[in-house]
């Protein structure tokens, strides 16, 4: 029983540390973490967005987007747009959190729009985010590993152990 556990465990792991790496790289699937309580209630610090890659025509009033801001590229917003705004082939977004009081400055291009957010998972982001420090890969890869490892020594021994008696106690029943 306590093999099987292990091997569940070992198993989920790397199937969630698989889907966080290559998700995005496989499929138009991008998991984001929310870092703030800008949209609050809708999500909470912690949650994990799944968020697909959609045309910009298919962003309504109302969804919620993931998208680099016009004036920075290297950080990513998760807001609720409020506006749609006709352009030339694809429409702008203006944005706001829920949380907040005041639209977001300016509008967001569709060149900035990474994606629409699908749905959510609470507090999964949390446990992605420990994933990428060096101990948290330790406890969940390593540990359960190496208790596999061990299982299975400790079964193959055992199993020498009793085909060595076994092989005894046939010589010893072929000579009498």
């Amino acid at each position: 029983m306590t093999k099987a556990l292990v091997y569940a465990a070992l198993c989920l792991a790397v199937l969630a540390m698989f889907a966080v790496v290559m998700a995005p790289q496989v499929s138009g699937v991008r998991l984001a973490t929310v870092l703030s309580d800008s949209m609050t209630p809708s999500l909470s610090t912690g949650d994990m967005m799944v968020v697909w890659s959609v045309d910009p025509r298919q962003i309504e009033e109302g969804d919620v987007i993931l998208f680099h801001p016009p004036a920075d590229s290297g950080t990513t917003i998760a807001h609720r747009v409020v506006e749609v705004v006709a352009g030339d082939g694809s429409p702008s977004f203006v944005t706001k959190g829920d949380a907040n009081l005041v639209e977001d400055r300016g509008v967001v291009p569709p060149s900035r729009v990474l994606g629409k957010m699908q749905f959510r998972v609470p507090l999964l982001g949390y446990a992605v985010r420990e994933m990428r420090e060096p101990w948290a890969f330790v406890l969940v890869m390593v540990v359960p590993g190496s208790l596999l490892i061990a299982s299975e020594a400790w079964n193959i021994k055992g199993a020498l152990k009793r085909r060595k008696s076994v092989d005894l106690g046939a010589d010893v029943g072929r000579d009498a």
